[in-house]
């Protein structure tokens, strides 16, 4: 029996609010448990296409990622949808949170499959933080591989 490996990244581009680049990063992330049975679920399941990984939220903790997580450390602002997208075997979640939302020092970020509550996909804490003030932009482009 073939495995499934799932291989994601997430990259956060924070910006003024002009537009410039501020602050890039990429790192991996950690597929969680729930993450796995939502999946499950999904691929067994017709027309649920949809349902999948919806939501991306921000968030001030900086522990580290565990399989057995489902919630972020410490969550701040409101989840942004953001747009779904997927060629060969990626699926892409692209976000951003616009002025205002979620300002502070961003430690964090995880893909969430509901606007609230729900099951934590996916979660990452960043290398080194992004310090959004009230007029930056931090754009959250969350990618999974299937091989």
């Amino acid at each position: 029996m073939e495995s499934v490996v799932h291989v994601g990244t997430v990259t956060g581009i924070l910006r003024d609010k002009s537009g410039k680049v501020i602050q890039q990063q990429t790192i991996h992330n950690v597929v969680t448990n729930g993450g796995l049975t939502d999946l499950t679920t999904l691929l067994a399941s017709a027309g649920a296409g949809n349902t999948w990984m919806t939501h991306i939220a921000i968030g001030t903790g900086n522990a580290e990622a565990f399989k057995t997580d489902t919630i972020l450390a410490t969550e701040i602002g409101t989840r942004v949808a953001g747009a779904l997208t997927s060629s060969s075997n990626v699926l892409k979640r692209d976000a951003t949170f616009g002025a205002g939302n979620g300002t502070g020092t961003i430690n964090e970020s995880g893909l969430f499959d509901a606007i609230g509550g729900g099951t934590l996909i996916a979660r990452a804490p960043f290398a080194s933080p992004f310090t959004k003030g009230a007029g930056d932009s931090l754009q959250i482009i969350w990618e999974i591989q299937f091989t």
